[in-house]
């Protein structure tokens, strides 16, 4: 695992894992009342279920193709946005829809030199 972040109301947590997989995972359970429910802070299962106890699950929403080491953070105050920097410079904002079950969209994308 490259990098890990918290959204600032602790909804989310995002992490890069080593084959370039960016995951979200909810902390609580999103789901409407009714549905199964999920432990919360299980979705990084062997990271932090190991020192919790909790369940392993999967992740809410991922994004694939991340090249190399990076590190990511929530860009905005709705947890929709996180920005990636990889370690050749290249800066993605990746934005995410999560009420609906689609794929996240890349909105930038540019490098630094």
């Amino acid at each position: 695992m490259y990098s890990v972040a918290i959204s600032c109301d602790d909804l989310f947590i995002a992490c890069i894992s080593g084959n370039g997989t960016l995951h979200i995972f909810a902390t609580r359970d999103l789901k409407p009342v009714g549905e199964q429910a999920s432990s919360a802070w299980g979705g990084i299962g062997r990271f932090l279920g190991y020192y919790t106890g909790m369940q392993e699950q999967k992740s809410f929403r991922m994004f694939k193709g991340i090249d190399g080491p990076s590190i990511c953070t929530f860009a905005s105050k709705d947890n929709n946005v996180v920005q990636v920097l990889t370690a050749k410079g290249l800066l993605l904002q990746v934005t995410f829809d999560f009420s609906k079950e689609e794929e996240p969209v890349i909105i930038e994308n540019k490098f630094f030199s």
